[in-house]
């Protein structure tokens, strides 16, 4: 299952302008197919976005919508940096 993490910077007047952007996309993009989890919070200098899917091809139905394209047009422009995108695995430890 992957869980994607991403950091986006952003200049302190625009955090809350970001969180407002992914809490207005937050219910459609948790009730696609496959999706487990997906979460904004704001840290020290922007918001970092942590979701989990069910497969890597739900995963890629995400980034291929219309909700990804609405938080890339509308996140994106407030960045002062490139966003930082990072994708884990999900690993169970044996008992």
């Amino acid at each position: 299952m992957p869980l994607a993490l991403i950091e986006v910077s952003l200049g302190p007047d625009d955090t809350q302008k970001a969180l407002a952007s992914f809490a207005a996309m937050r219910e459609e993009i948790v009730a696609m197919e496959g999706n487990l989890s997906f979460h904004a919070f704001p840290i020290d200098g922007g918001v970092v976005v942590l979701h989990e899917w069910r497969s890597h091809q739900a995963f890629a139905a995400y980034r291929n919508s219309p909700a990804f394209a609405t938080l890339i047009a509308t996140v994106k422009p407030l960045a002062t940096q490139v966003p930082r995108s990072r994708l884990f695995e999900e690993y169970v430890a044996p008992a």
